[in-house]
Order: C-alpha cells, then sequence, then structure tokens
C-alpha cells in the first residue's frame, strides 16, 4: 500500500488478541499503538489506508467510496440518488468501514454528503464530508468539499477532530478528453496541518473516452513528501450498462479489479485490489438513482 495520505494503516501482522487483564490492554495491543503514535508518521510503504484506498481517479460512482470523499469536481450529475458501502483492507475484520451518502443536482449545480465509519475499540476513524460542484462554463466544472476528520485511540482521548478542505477542477480538452487537477486534506491553519493525522494529497488526471465503451485514465498523485507515484486505469461498459474496471497503481504496485451491475433503478458494485505482501482487499457498494 501507499503511505499515508488521508487515513491510517496499520500492518496485517496486527491481528486480534485477548486482553491480558479486565479493563487494561494486553502486551500485543501495547505494541500495536507504539506503533501507531511512532512509525505511522515514516514514510512507510503501508498497510492501511481507509478511504484513499479505494479511491478512483475519475471518480466513479460505485458506492464504495462516498462521492463526497473523492475528486468533488467529479460528483454524479444525477437529479437525485443514494448509497451504501462496506470494505474489509487486507481482509481484516477489526479494519472493516461502513459508509453511506446522499446527493443529488439542480441545474449546474451538484451536490454530496457522506459518513465513514471504520475500525474498532482500539483504533477507529469518523468522517463526514460535503462538497459541492458548479458547472461555470459548459466545459468547465470546480468543486470544494469540506469534512470532519476524527480518529479515537485507546487511553488517547485528547486528540481532537480537525476540519480538512478540498479543491478541485475539470476541464474537457475535447469531447473526448477530460482534465481534472484535486488537492485535498488541507488544514485551515498551518500549524493544524503540522499536527494532523491525516495527510494532504495531490493528483493530476487525464481522461480519454473511445466511444461510448470504452475510457482510459493516466494519472499523478503525490503525498508530500512521499514518492510519486501513477495510477492507470480503463474501464469498459456494454450496451446494458455493465461495466468492469481494470486498475494499476504503482508504489507499491497495487492491481485493481471492480465489477458494477445495474438492476433497475440500482447499481451494485464490488472492487478488489491485490497488495504483494498484504494481501486481498474487498468493498462492495450499491447505488439508487
Amino acid at each position: 500500500m501507499q503511505e499515508i495520505q488521508h487515513r491510517s494503516r496499520f500492518p496485517r501482522s496486527a491481528t486480534r488478541y485477548p486482553v491480558a487483564k479486565p479493563g487494561s490492554p494486553g502486551p500485543q495491543y501495547i505494541l500495536l499503538l507504539i506503533y501507531v503514535l511512532a512509525f505511522l508518521p515514516a514514510s512507510l510503504t503501508a498497510a492501511f489506508e481507509s478511504v484513499s484506498l479505494f479511491y478512483t481517479a475519475t471518480g466513479m460512482h460505485t458506492g464504495i467510496v462516498p462521492p463526497a470523499m473523492n475528486n468533488p469536481s467529479c460528483l454524479p450529475d444525477h437529479t437525485f440518488w443514494m448509497s451504501v458501502g462496506h470494505g474489509r483492507p487486507m481482509g481484516l475484520d477489526w479494519a472493516a468501514y461502513n459508509t453511506t451518502s446522499i446527493g443529488g443536482a439542480w441545474k449546474s449545480i451538484r451536490g454530496a454528503f457522506g459518513i465513514w465509519t471504520s475500525g474498532d475499540k482500539l483504533y477507529s476513524e469518523r468522517i463526514a464530508s460535503l462538497a459541492l460542484a458548479q458547472v461555470i462554463k459548459q466545459h468547465l466544472t470546480a468543486g470544494l468539499a469540506v469534512a470532519y476528520y476524527a480518529i479515537d485511540i485507546q487511553d488517547y482521548p485528547d486528540i481532537r477532530g480537525q476540519l480538512l478542505l478540498d479543491g478541485a477542477v475539470a476541464t474537457e480538452l475535447s469531447t473526448n478528453v477530460l482534465v481534472s487537477v484535486w488537492y485535498s486534506g488541507q488544514t485551515l491553519s498551518k500549524q493544524e496541518s503540522y499536527n494532523n493525522p491525516a495527510r494532504q494529497f495531490f493528483q493530476l488526471a487525464i481522461t480519454g473516452r473511445i466511444g461510448n465503451a470504452v475510457a482510459g485514465t493516466i494519472a499523478l498523485e503525490k503525498t508530500p513528501p512521499f514518492t510519486l507515484r501513477q495510477r492507470a486505469e480503463i474501464t469498459i461498459t456494454s450496451q446494458q450498462d455493465f461495466l468492469i474496471y481494470l486498475g494499476y497503481r504503482t508504489v507499491p504496485e497495487t492491481p485493481s479489479l471492480g465489477l458494477q451491475v445495474p438492476i433497475g433503478r440500482m447499481n451494485i458494485s464490488i472492487h478488489l485490489i491485490a497488495h504483494p505482501l498484504l494481501g486481498l482487499s474487498t468493498a462492495f457498494g450499491l447505488v439508487v438513482k
């Protein structure tokens, strides 16, 4: 997995153990907590990325990632929609997440609101995000998002939640080529950015479409001060709106596969990500529109 971007991560070996005494953490939990506090800020190739693990460069509306927590210039343009999602990073039950979203579009304005919860009693994350996008001209869209991000670590009650800001623009270079720039995770003050457990994130993506069936995206992604990484995505859509997603991301090399099946006004999605060391991550989403 990539280094920490928006959220925190744990090693696969950090499985759950019983506590040594009632009401007190056992030695394995203490070691895990030391890892969280001491080593997560370092430049590690990670284990657990939470929301950013399932990002797509095009902000695909699958329900797996809340649209308000992805690129805000790529919000869905449906009049009204709802979605739910569930995932298990690295197949770990204690790292599982649940998310729900709602949104819609009115004239040239699009909006979305999403809630994300993950973790267990030892470590948990809560995110609430609101995003708005405005079509400024026919081929230019700007998006803004604000998120409240909070973590809870057992026996550390002084950790405060923080507000994070996102900004993005997307423009069509031609009828078949779209370019988007997204900057995420900015805190309200410079001092907060040093103490913020989340990470800033920059993405430049170019999407090209061949007819109505095939689209390809290439993207550059950067989280200061970590290594620049690349992303490639291909989506293939049938005449019945059945969709196949193929993805590949560097640092480390993680291929991914996604499927989306339409059933009436619903879309059911599955997303699989294979890490070379940490195993398989799975996520499911349902969108009603």
